[in-house]
């Protein structure tokens, strides 16, 4: 096994999802980044070309009774793995989003260089 030995095989669908729900966003999101944070450092990665890219969730709206939910995300070209993500607030755009995501990814040393 590569990873992880799962004896009892992949956890299902509704398993991931129930995990998802308790966990608490900020503080996942802050583990996630410190993670990304750490694999970019040991594979020595300095001159990473970060995309910064906007997306709407398909089908989220409909199965709840809010509008449809838009992020935006960093994906790290060197390293093939998304750094982070911010939800759009309601009745604005992407162009909010993005500084937010940025002075995440900044506080952890990812910033994007001029």
């Amino acid at each position: 096994m590569q990873f992880l030995e799962l004896k009892n095989g992949v956890p299902s669908h509704d398993t991931f999802r129930r995990i998802f729900c308790i966990l608490e966003f900020n503080e996942f999101q802050r583990f996630f980044i410190n993670w990304t944070s750490e694999i970019r450092k040991k594979l020595n990665i300095q001159n990473d070309q970060i995309c910064i890219d906007g997306k709407t969730l398909r089908r989220y709206f409909k199965s709840r009774a809010s509008k449809a939910l838009h992020m935006v995300s960093a994906w790290s070209s060197g390293t093939s793995l998304s750094l982070g993500q911010v939800a759009t607030e309601e009745k604005s755009n992407e162009i909010t989003a993005v500084p937010q995501l940025l002075k995440i990814l900044e506080n952890k040393g990812m910033s994007p260089k001029p």
